[in-house]
């Protein structure tokens, strides 16, 4: 996992006035990332692909509903694991530490939610527990169930079928008992929306006519500004942090120039943004000449769209993009980067993001120059040289394999932190010093015998291996 300066985590707990602020851009934004990762489940229980057969390992957990009672917290969550996707039990004395119980509730076979159960929600009446969570099965789309328990742990399915069900997936039921009536907020999964229903009984549940309350169409619909406009060539930016911007295009930096014209970004942390639209950039887009030296791409993103094209962190159209000294990583989007002109990387760190570089030069064939740089763990291998375009990548650590005698294929071998070298990294001492900066991201000098062989050689990446640095690890959001 890469990291990044304490400065830019969010704390849980005791939020600042500017973080308030964005709460409801936030909120909506989780909207679409719940939806997203519930798509993911749906689709795997639809295929049967979760119905394993076990009991003890977890591989995720989420979706929890929360009581204290008598002093004890108690937590009835989704789990994923050995039997499939599940309800599972944990307790604690302080809402913190957590001693998981187990399983206490499991799809049932040759029911409605055989291929598997999530989002829970626990009512407690004085005398018996009441959960009601989606389920997944063969005879329709998931749908929301309840079922019964005198101590929480051994629950009781009274019933053949779900209590709520609608043409479209639903799930993820929050419920609220007020004044004799139950109240349910429940996302439907196909519109991306947040309904309600109400019932007298937990059992008969009428949905509100005018569904849905909440839906995330001003996200869609009205996007803002980009954090930064650039209108005019000749424009340098240095030393900025360029965060969470929403925008048609990009959230972060717009750099709107004629192709011969030059801008440059130096020193730069661009993080957190969001771009729109067919296109679009997470966190740069534009055209130009664009240079990017000793600067941060990280946790930007795209929104869907129908045509592709969108990259997460930098889409360029006319023009030579150049990037230098930079760490790209954790960006969401077709690829990182994505240009329709020619590209030269040198010691760039290229990592942990949905797809890496689509290199696709129109009209005319293009030039792509890789050279000392690290494209690994991304999620979708989409590098490839268009016939008729020229591509020279050397001295460079490529996932999956590039031809040449001085490429690699060889896990990078990070520290904690998840871009810095470490000892015994293959990217050590194996660039070419041939044009390459004489000090790396973090303006530690360039080149270092980093492997004690009396030669001093660049390495590959925007880390040039310094063997007294220590590292230590922060979280990245994506």
């Amino acid at each position: 996992m890469v990291t990044q300066s304490a400065e830019a985590a969010h704390v849980v707990f005791g939020l600042d006035a500017a973080w308030f602020a964005g709460t409801l851009f936030v909120l909506t934004y989780l909207l679409i990332m719940v939806e997203r990762i519930n798509r993911a489940i749906i689709a795997l229980l639809a295929a049967g692909l979760m119905i394993l057969g076990g009991v003890l390992t977890q591989e995720a957990a989420a979706h929890g509903s929360v009581l204290k009672e008598t002093g004890i917290y108690k937590l009835w969550y989704h789990a994923i694991g050995d039997q499939g996707a599940i309800i599972a039990y944990a307790t604690s004395p302080d809402g913190i530490n957590w001693t998981k119980q187990g399983p206490v509730l499991l799809p049932e076979p040759g029911g409605w939610d055989e291929f598997g159960i999530w989002g829970p929600s626990v009512h407690f009446d004085g005398s018996i527990y009441w959960m009601w969570y989606a389920g997944a099965g063969p005879f329709g789309p998931p749908a929301i169930g309840v079922v019964t328990s005198t101590n929480g742990i051994d629950w009781n399915r009274f019933l053949p079928g779900p209590v709520l069900a609608e043409p479209d997936s639903i799930g993820d039921p929050q419920v609220v008992f007020e004044a004799g009536v139950f109240h349910m907020w429940y996302g439907n999964y196909d519109q991306r929306t947040i309904h309600y229903a109400q019932s007298p009984d937990g059992l008969n549940w009428s949905p509100l006519p005018t569904n849905p309350v909440l839906e995330p169409g001003a996200l869609f619909t009205d996007p803002g500004m980009p954090t930064v406009a650039i209108p005019a060539g000749n424009v340098i930016l240095d030393g900025l942090t360029i965060r969470n911007g929403f925008a048609l295009g990009t959230g972060g930096v717009s750099v709107e120039i004629p192709p011969d014209a030059d801008f440059a970004l130096f020193n730069c942390l661009v993080e957190g943004n969001m771009g729109v639209g067919d296109g679009s950039g997470g966190g740069l887009a534009g055209t130009g000449n664009i240079l990017i030296e000793n600067s941060r791409f990280m946790n930007n993103e795209t929104l869907p769209n129908e045509t592709g094209g969108a990259a997460g962190a930098i889409r360029t159209g006319e023009g030579l993009l150049t990037v230098v000294n930079t760490l790209i990583a954790g960006n969401l989007g077709d690829a990182a980067i994505h240009t329709n002109n020619s590209l030269a990387l040198m010691n760039v760190t290229l990592i942990e993001n949905r797809g890496d570089i689509i290199f696709n030069p129109q009209p005319d064939p293009g030039l792509m120059t890789i050279q000392n740089s690290i494209l690994y763990f991304n999620e979708i291998r989409v590098l490839d040289c268009p016939d008729g375009s020229t591509c020279d990548i050397t001295y460079s650590d490529i996932q999956g394999g590039w031809p040449g005698p001085t490429n690699i294929d060889e896990d990078p071998l990070f520290a904690d932190d998840g871009w810095h070298l470490t000892p015994g990294s293959p990217a050590v001492d194996t660039g070419s010093n041939t044009n390459a900066p004489p000090d790396d991201l973090d303006f530690d000098p360039r080149p270092v015998d980093g492997d004690f062989d009396d030669v001093a050689t660049t390495d590959m990446g925007a880390d040039e291996f310094i063997p007294w640095k220590t590292f230590l690890p922060i979280v990245l959001n994506n």
